[in-house]
């Protein structure tokens, strides 16, 4: 190669060459796979001269994969705009078959093929469905002159369009180093399933499939079922478009492993994965369920439904996943992710939703979500943080109270979740000021370290943990109230799992009319199996539990409490287990009368509750806001409610 070009500049290999290129002259030059000026991170890049300690070295050796027939292009990127381009193209020698002319269906021409063999594909629309293979053959679709795929499979809803399949049971298996180029995927019970397989899939549009039961709406990919070497399930997807795909869970790419310790490999570049939607799931995009790797090279995921990507899933060069699009050119096809740009999102007036906002977030911004009631759709979770640490922010009312109502339906038989913080990533998040009711799991925390302040977690239903569940988590709690949730054990709050990491300090809460329904050892108000809770100005009150009301503590785990206050829960008020006080707690059986100026029931009397008072101004019979029971709203009751004013419980 020389300055401006390689010579020559395209080269016919078999599986196995070597490749070697030679720099003739100065300046520096680069030797990197990939089309339009683009890398594709995928097959070879390099530098010349290059080397680190010692002279120079002027050449860049790479050896050619075991594909049959494939074309690589390349560049060099200084030159790429002043045409230094390079085409190589691996042929082992095997046949051509063509579509429809040797053969009137692609399935045909796969059955007719043999390992090494191309099927080149005439441009048109063909109805087939079930097309399985594991040989090493290309399919190589044509194309429209701008380069598109012209030729589109729709298998009209019969079955999943594509299966490729390597490995086999015993070894070495076949190898499955097939090629899919130039092909719209459409109208399948799933599009593509690759399993213990390595194809090269290049410039393909995966379509409007619609899986029934498996993930995977548009590609699924996963080992089979031996944990053997052979099997090797590592696809890598070229400029393709993986979009409008559905499934029940997981819509877009679904990535599982074999159950034996043996994960995929999956590589996406110069990729986009849109607008996909699972109808049950939450994740519309990229799903890493197992113990591989999922790698995005400039690839762009938004726009999904419910999460971008979920799992071990690693972003390089470019490569960006948010849940809005950005659209420079405004032709439907998104150019990148929109982000934005103060760091501080807006719900409603930037992004009309959480979910929306959520997925649009950067790690350390903050979601500043406006006064009003967000209801949480069926089958989602109103906030869910597993890769990034955010402050979630809502509006409060006159008085200081949650202005913010977060509401989902699990009472009327819907499978709707509340505010799940889950991995180290999610350390750091803050949230405060929202309401969160009629869901599953008001709060739960595992093994990360958050804040939470002046929430209200009313109404909600967990196994463990009705209000609160928090398992290897760190969090403070303050001003917080947990009323009338419902669980089997840990109506209020649980702390489960790992002793000492569990760690939580609540500050100033209410946790009352609770219940732990499970009959032997359910707790109605807090129950701290494991881990360590300390409590300060907190009142625990009127919680009914199936052995214990109040507060148990199990063997192992610690609990400290100081200017507490315990009353009316039943069965046993009292704290069951060891537990440090630090004075100023009371315990009694029977609580002491509520306040009566105290209309919204937080504990506090406050603007909140003087709106009330003025909202029932004049004739009000027998109303809360009535104080002096003369029949009728008047200054009278006002000085009575202002000499109630402040904290009464």
């Amino acid at each position: 190669m020389t300055a401006t070009a390689f010579e020559p500049s395209t080269l016919v290999v078999a599986p196995g060459d070597t490749v070697v290129w030679t720099l003739q002259s100065s300046p520096p030059r680069t030797v990197m796979s990939g089309s339009n000026c683009t890398p594709d991170g995928v097959f070879f890049a390099g530098g010349l001269p290059n080397g680190g300690k010692g002279p120079p070295n002027f050449t860049y050796t790479w050896e050619v994969p075991e594909y049959d027939s494939l074309e690589i292009p390349y560049f060099s990127t200084a030159q790429c705009g002043e045409g230094m381009t390079g085409l190589i193209t691996i042929d082992s020698g095997g046949l051509t078959q063509r579509v429809p002319e040797d053969h009137l269906t692609i399935a045909e021409a796969i059955e007719a093929a043999d390992d090494g063999d191309t099927i080149e594909i005439a441009a048109g629309s063909y109805e087939e469905h079930g097309l399985e293979f594991s040989k090493s053959i290309a399919l190589r679709g044509a194309t429209n002159p701008d380069g598109s795929p012209a030729v589109t499979i729709d298998a009209q809803q019969q079955g999943r369009v594509f299966l490729l399949e390597g490995g086999g049971t015993t070894p070495p298996g076949p190898p499955g180093l097939m090629v899919l180029e130039n092909l719209v995927i459409t109208g399948g019970d799933g599009g593509i399933r690759i399993r213990g397989c390595r194809p090269i899939i290049r410039n393909c549009i995966i379509t409007q499939n619609e899986s029934g039961i498996p993930p995977g709406g548009g590609v699924l990919a996963s080992n089979t079922a031996k944990g053997a070497p052979w099997n090797q399930t590592h696809p890598r997807f070229i400029d393709c478009v993986i979009s409008g795909n559905s499934a029940r869970d997981n819509a877009g790419v679904y990535v599982s492993d074999d159950g034996f310790g043996q994960g995929c490999q999956v590589t996406l570049a110069n990729c986009i994965v849109t607008e996909n939607t699972p109808r049950r799931g939450d994740v519309g995009g990229i799903h890493n369920a197992g113990i591989g790797s999922v790698t995005l090279i400039d690839s762009i995921v938004c726009g999904n439904d419910g999460e971008q990507v979920f799992g071990p899933v690693e972003l390089e060069g470019d490569a960006c996943a948010t849940l809005a699009c950005r659209d420079d050119d405004e032709d439907g096809v998104p150019d990148g992710c929109l982000y934005d740009e103060d760091g501080i999102l807006n719900v409603p007036a930037e992004f009309p939703t959480i979910a929306s906002a959520l997925g649009s977030s950067l790690d350390g911004q903050t979601i500043v979500i406006a006064a009003g009631t967000y209801e949480v759709d069926d089958d989602t979770t109103a906030i869910h943080l597993t890769d990034k640490s955010l402050t979630i922010s809502g509006a409060i009312d006159d008085g200081g109270a949650p202005a913010v109502t977060i509401e989902g339906g699990v009472f009327e038989g819907e499978d709707t979740f509340g505010v799940i913080l889950v991995g180290a990533a999610a350390s750091g998040t803050v949230i405060e000021n929202l309401r969160v009711t009629n869901v599953q799991g008001g709060l739960v925390i595992n093994d990360c370290e958050v804040i939470v302040t002046n929430c209200i977690f009313d109404r909600n239903f967990n196994a463990v943990g009705g209000g609160a569940s928090i398992a290897n988590g760190r969090a403070t709690l303050t001003d917080c109230t947990f009323r009338d949730n419902l669980s089997y054990t840990g109506g209020g709050i649980a702390l489960l799992d790992g002793h000492p990491e569990t760690d939580v300090t609540l500050i100033n809460c209410l946790i009352e009319g609770n219940a732990g329904s499970y009959l032997s050892a359910g707790v109605g108000g807090v129950h701290v199996r494991s881990g360590t809770l300390a409590m300060t100005d907190c009142t625990i009150r009127d919680n009914l539990g199936g052995s214990y009301g109040g507060v148990s503590v199990d063997a192992g785990a610690a609990m400290a409490m100081s200017d507490s206050t315990l009353c009316g829960n039943t069965p046993e008020n009292g704290i069951s287990g060891d537990w440090t006080d630090f004075g100023g707690n009371t315990i009694t059986d029977e609580c002491p009368a509520d306040c009566p100026g105290d209309f919204n029931g937080d504990g506090i009397v406050d603007g909140s509750d003087f709106g009330a008072v003025l909202a029932a101004w004049g004739s009000c019979a027998g109303c809360p806001q009535d104080l002096d029971s003369d029949g009728s709203v008047t200054g009278a009751d006002v000085g009575l409610f202002l000499s109630l004013w402040g904290d009464c419980r």
